[in-house]
């Protein structure tokens, strides 16, 4: 049996919707008839309602393990000790929807037969710097250590299969298969002949961003309205609609979509499923190095989309994942502008 195959038992262990969206793709893709879904959600994360609603959606039955502050300890451990047992089921695949989430590799292994296989879904843009050899965060070096003792012990190859839609990224690293998206959205893309409008901005976790960016939570708010203005200015008869990231608490975005006219629009759905379920297409669509433009472009390949990259410190890690995200989007399809924070002096309208 290889990694790959059709029809293998399989169990799922996933944490946000971009992560569900792939674990879908793979159990059409692969005709996987029996499975188990189990999620293992962050108490709080404003993207559970998303998670759950797209597996309802979708008929996906799941169990939710929730992190909770008093037994987190607790449930490391059980999980940790679980993985340990060797055990024989009929469940011989492991997918999970983020490689750096050690918590997601121990549930697995309580649920899936000694010599099972390991695959990877994509959690977004972190897997283009895995196979680009450029991750900022991985998997630390002693859960990552552990779980290989564990792997070797019950006969089990990590870090090793990946099930992806940057399959065009070569790492000899890594034995990789390509993921097809349109497996978990066919039949949702039903527009009409006109042509495409409304210009949407794909907006970004702003306080994590800017953290791991380095840049100045102030500079970033003034630089988002002074595009959210310019777009308004370069659209003047098409609806701005920007939406927030799942995890955004910001409310600044919000004031600034108010200010010019704009429409802010906070999803139950990932962003993907909601220009899908449009009656039309958009007519643009811009975003922050989000992982959401790529698949956009997938599915809207005629479509205007653009990356917002702004200058970064050429040390931080996180911005050379960005840039070399930025990179491989552009030659995707994707327009990428690069812009410094410092605003230009644009007379714009004021509260």
């Amino acid at each position: 049996m290889t990694p790959f195959d059709k029809f293998v038992p399989s169990v799922f262990v996933v944490s946000s919707p971009f992560q569900v969206l792939c674990a879908i793709a793979a159990i059409r893709q692969l005709q996987i008839t029996d499975y188990k879904m189990y999620l293992y959600i962050l108490r709080g994360d404003p993207r559970n309602n998303q998670t759950i609603k797209f597996l309802k959606d979708n008929d996906i039955e799941y169990t939710i393990f929730k992190t909770f502050r008093r037994f987190n300890t607790v449930l490391n451990y059980r999980f940790k000790l679980g993985a340990i047992c060797r055990r024989n089921n009929h469940y011989l695949r492991l997918f999970v929807g983020d490689f750096r989430n050690y918590m997601q590799l121990y549930i697995g292994a309580n649920y899936v037969s000694n010599s099972s296989s390991l695959i990877y879904l994509d959690d977004g843009n972190v897997t283009i710097a895995l196979l680009k050899d450029q991750i900022t965060n991985p998997l630390s070096g002693l859960n990552k250590l552990l779980f290989t003792i564990i792997s070797k012990y019950r006969n089990i190859t990590p870090f090793k299969n990946m099930m992806t839609i940057y399959d065009d990224i070569p790492n000899t690293k890594y034995h990789i298969s390509p993921l097809n998206l349109s497996y978990a959205i066919s039949g949702k893309k039903n527009k009409s002949s006109e042509g495409g409008k409304g210009v949407f901005v794909v907006g970004t976790n702003i306080k994590l961003y800017c953290l791991a960016m380095q840049y100045k939570y102030d500079d970033y708010v003034n630089k988002l309205d002074e595009i959210m203005y310019r777009l308004r200015l370069e659209y003047p008869k098409e609806p701005v609609i920007y939406i927030p990231h799942g995890r955004d608490t910001s409310e600044d975005a919000q004031d600034i979509c108010h200010r010019y006219g704009c429409e802010f629009r906070k999803l139950d759905v990932m962003v993907e499923i909601e220009l899908l379920r449009l009656s039309y297409s958009p007519l643009a669509v811009y975003g922050f190095t989000s992982s959401a433009l790529y698949t956009l472009k997938k599915l809207y390949p005629d479509i205007k989309v653009v990356n917002i990259l702004f200058d970064g410190d050429k040390n931080n890690g996180y911005y050379k994942e960005y840039l070399v995200t930025s990179k491989y989007y552009e030659r995707n399809g994707i327009e990428l502008i690069k812009e410094s924070l410092k605003s230009h002096s644009l007379k714009r309208p004021t509260d």
